[in-house]
């Protein structure tokens, strides 16, 4: 016996969509199920009905009129009896059968499945032999990357079941198919659900293997990296770090598990740090080269974290070239449809739109979207944020009325699998009203920010990164409309920003040159210049003088000085800069021939 429930059935409506729901739940319980769906008619159809029951440990006959008329029916239920199996009918309409008089059914006649008492009945019937479970599980794993999650999900379910059945809750192979099955539900985007799977787990592992036990550890990282997408990564950084450690103790600095945690780690940190996190990428990266390979997916995955960290420093230019290596190679050694490589993808299609090669990305992101539908789900968390994605480019293409439509339905799709409270539906909702304002709808985009803005601190607390952020967008989108109430909300933005993260944040110099413009816009002029000075001061620190962003700082402090009568000083911020346009830009860049403008105005 291969350990398998034969069900014999009519293949007449709604027979048939009665026992895929049957199928499903007891596959669900660890019942492995076969029934003639994948088969065509003819001598070999008939040949593998009658193997198929020969080799089954017991057979579900689900009685109709339809099915007791049926001549195939009858001969299942007589090669059956011939083999001596277990039978158990259950009713779903009519009479119950007279040939099946003698045994005792269940009445399933309203469309309900069958009782735990008859499950559990037919599973004591049931040889399941521990290599059978073994194989299953082995063809669940590759499914679970490679665009099958909803199928390693049922395949894993079952054999969960079946193992605590046999062997208990806490036995080795039960808690590593319950760890399987967790990173195939993160795999179909349900994070909330994983990640407490996994938590059980890493408990369950941690009573069986012990605390420090490196399929422990992995079990707590997973747990974390489901609690990341599910909460947003910021906030999972402190158990982070605490994995990285427990990792280097255990297995040592240089171990994969160790590096991998330490790669995620910096990732995460990335908006906070971008800096260091671009540094700690990069000696995580040799490292791995030098461990695993260039072409392992550990380090492909690391080098995308850090043209990420890198764009996120500010230094766009290094990106693009290197994240078109990275697809090169992920498509070389994993394939073109596999999650890493569709994800870096992804991430190219927005770099491309941020250079204003809108085509390009709208036409890559439509690419990674039928990808990621295919391989995931349409409802999908990775699916919704790309149909988000390309329609935020539609609008900097152009058409913010698609891309409102875009986004609504982003919105209502984010909400239904991620929930009302998940940052990216905040983030989506963000878009919207951000594209509402564009499309000249002001009164609607205004109280859909504030709205946001609440929601937000209420989540997250008032000084969170993403709610500050919002209300950075907020009071950009007060200066577009010349509200006095900008300056106000620039400057509270900037003191919880200076106090909460400091001045080495990436958002709260960008909060900072925005006030300071601002200000120097309305005549503030010295408070204008002290706090864009300031900025300018950390640019150059942390992102390096001749960064794009601070040489955009140098320009708006020499028109301010300029303004102010401190024509000296003016004129040597700008000879600097310009000559670093120059050198960085290029001459004919718009910014450069704007200092070139300006230069020739103060001589």
């Amino acid at each position: 016996m291969t350990g398998h429930v034969f069900i014999s059935y009519c293949h007449a409506e709604p027979d048939s969509a009665y026992v895929d729901r049957l199928t499903r739940v007891l596959e669900a319980h660890g019942i492995s199920v076969w029934y003639d769906r994948d088969i065509a008619h003819g001598q070999r159809w008939a040949s593998a009905i009658k193997d198929k029951i020969d080799t089954a440990s017991a057979v579900v006959v689900v009685m109709t009129p339809a099915a007791e008329a049926s001549d195939w029916v009858r001969r299942e239920i007589d090669q059956a009896e011939l083999r001596a199996l277990p039978i158990f009918p259950v009713l779903l309409s009519g009479e119950r059968f007279f040939a099946l008089a003698h045994i005792q059914f269940e009445d399933v006649s309203t469309g309900r499945m069958p009782s735990e008492d008859f499950i559990e009945k037919l599973a004591s019937h049931i040889s399941i032999y521990p290599e059978e479970l073994i194989r299953r599980h082995q063809a669940a794993i590759p499914l679970i990357r490679s665009g099958g999650p909803a199928e390693a999900c049922r395949i894993l379910v079952g054999v969960v079941a079946a193992r605590t059945r046999l062997f208990g809750s806490d036995s080795v192979d039960t808690v590593t198919a319950r760890h399987d099955l967790a990173t195939a539900i993160r795999e179909l985007g349900q994070y909330d659900e994983a990640a407490k799977i996994l938590a059980d787990v890493a408990e369950a592992r941690a009573r069986v293997l012990g605390a420090v036990h490196p399929d422990t550890l992995l079990s707590r990282f997973e747990a974390v990296c489901a609690m990341g997408s599910a909460s947003g990564w910021v906030r999972v950084v402190p158990l982070l770090t605490e994995i990285v450690s427990a990792h280097a103790q255990a297995l040592g600095p240089d171990h994969p598990a160790t590096l991998r945690s330490r790669a995620v780690l910096a990732d995460a940190s990335s908006r906070r740090h971008p800096a260091q996190s671009v540094d700690e990428l990069r000696k995580i990266m040799a490292i791995q080269k030098a461990i695993l390979g260039a072409d392992h997916a550990d380090t492909l995955r690391s080098r995308r974290w850090l043209a990420d960290a890198i764009s996120e420093a500010g230094h766009d230019p290094e990106v693009l070239p290197m994240l078109n290596d990275i697809v090169t190679a992920q498509t070389r050694v994993l394939g073109s449809a596999h999650p890493d490589t569709v994800d870096t993808r992804h991430n190219l299609a927005m770099v491309i739109a941020g250079t204003g090669d809108y085509t390009h990305a709208i036409k890559l992101l439509r690419e990674v979207i039928g990808q990621r539908a295919g391989s995931l789900a349409e409802n999908h968390p990775s699916t919704i944020a790309s149909r988000a994605a390309l329609a935020v480019v539609v609008g900097q293409a152009g058409d913010w009325d698609k891309a409102i439509v875009g986004l609504k339905e982003a919105v209502t799709a984010s909400h239904l699998a991620l929930g009302p409270n998940h940052p990216m539906t905040l983030t989506v909702r963000q878009n919207l009203a951000v594209a509402y304002y564009n499309a000249g709808d002001a009164d609607l985009a205004l109280p859909q920010i504030r709205d946001v803005i609440a929601d937000r601190m209420r989540i997250l607390g008032p000084t969170h990164s993403e709610t500050l952020h919002s209300r950075s967008e907020l009071a950009a989108l007060l200066v577009q409309e010349g509200s006095p109430d900008a300056v106000d909300e620039l400057r509270e933005v900037l003191r919880i920003q200076g106090n909460a993260h400091g001045w080495g944040d990436r958002r709260t110099l960008r909060t900072g040159y925005a006030l300071g413009t601002l200000l120097a816009n309305g005549d503030v002029r010295e408070e204008a210049a002290e706090i864009l000075g300031n900025v300018y001061a950390w640019q150059a620190r942390l992102l390096g003088p001749e960064h794009p962003e601070a040489l955009e700082t140098g320009f708006s402090i020499a028109v301010n000085s300029a303004i102010k009568g401190d024509l000296h000083h003016a004129r040597t911020m700008l000879k600097q800069v310009f000559a670093a346009q120059q050198r960085v830009l290029g001459p004919s860049h718009a910014a450069t021939v704007r200092s070139q403008t300006f230069w020739a105005k103060l001589r």
